[in-house]
């Protein structure tokens, strides 16, 4: 079991790709398995490694390209 905290640089940034009560977020969740609690600008992202760095990777990618 891994865990990792995800960061978004603003509050505004984490809604546009996280969407309205997490709805972005759990499309992911469709295709990566894995567990999060998402707060405000912050995700915690807790399951398998490779699937945890998929997630956080995918985060990291939607916010280089967004912002």
């Amino acid at each position: 079991m891994s865990e990792q905290v995800f960061t978004f640089p603003t509050y505004d940034l984490a809604q546009s790709i996280l969407g309205q009560h997490n709805r972005y977020l759990h499309m992911m969740l469709e295709v990566i398995s894995v567990d999060v609690v998402a707060r405000g600008d912050t995700v915690v992202i807790k399951g398998d490694e490779k699937q945890v760095e998929a997630l956080y990777r995918t985060l990291e990618e939607l916010v280089f390209f967004i912002s």
